[in-house]
């Protein structure tokens, strides 16, 4: 692989772990405590996430649901659908109710929320009967293994892009100016893709 394939090959996967992933630090768990107790709907999700996950907190699906349930009476989407998702599979003590699941996961995707939108979408689809027969492990699989595809899916897409960039340029530039226009482009969008994320005044 040549160098400059390897860099712009590294430079979209950057740019890929970062749009799934957050690097924000996370606050303390006593902070994210003492907020959800005054009622902040965004701690409050952030608690049961904590319950749910067993970090910063001892495992307690119970415990995670009843903050995502308090969180999302507040109108906070990700909590709604978090708490869509316990009730699709029956976690923390909710029975097991399509009906609830559906109506928190709608609430969330109104709101523009990503995950609820594909949660209900893959409801729709004639895999979901065969995906909730699943024991959990094997749902967990099923579940980041479509992520991956879809990753890989945004990836393949983001590569052709840069590919059809280069044979466009190759009709007007120097070969020895390709390389240079090229990451000018990428670098112009990896900074807008970071402006994002600063903070707005």
């Amino acid at each position: 692989m040549r160098p400059q394939t390897f860099r712009l090959f590294v430079a979209l996967m950057l740019m890929a772990i970062h749009s799934v992933s957050s690097f924000a630090a996370s606050p303390a768990p006593a902070d994210i405590m003492a907020r959800a107790e005054q009622g902040n709907a965004e701690a409050q999700y952030s608690l049961g996430r904590m319950y749910q996950a067993g970090r910063g907190a001892p495992q307690d699906l119970a415990e995670a649901a009843k903050w995502y349930r308090k969180s999302a009476e507040q109108g906070y989407p990700p909590a709604q659908r978090s708490l869509g998702s316990m009730y699709l599979g029956g976690y923390g003590g909710l029975a097991k109710d399509d009906v609830e699941a559906r109506r928190w996961l709608s609430k969330a995707a109104e709101q523009g929320d990503s995950l609820a939108k594909f949660a209900l979408f893959l409801e729709n689809t004639r895999l979901a009967p065969f995906v909730r027969g699943l024991p959990q492990g094997a749902r967990e699989g099923v579940f980041f293994a479509t992520i991956g595809a879809l990753c890989l899916i945004a990836l393949s897409v983001a590569a052709l892009c840069v590919f059809a960039i280069w044979k466009v340029l190759r009709r007007f530039f120097p070969d020895s100016q390709i390389g240079k226009i090229l990451w000018l482009i990428i670098g112009a969008l990896a900074l807008t893709y970071l402006l994002r994320f600063l903070p707005k005044n």
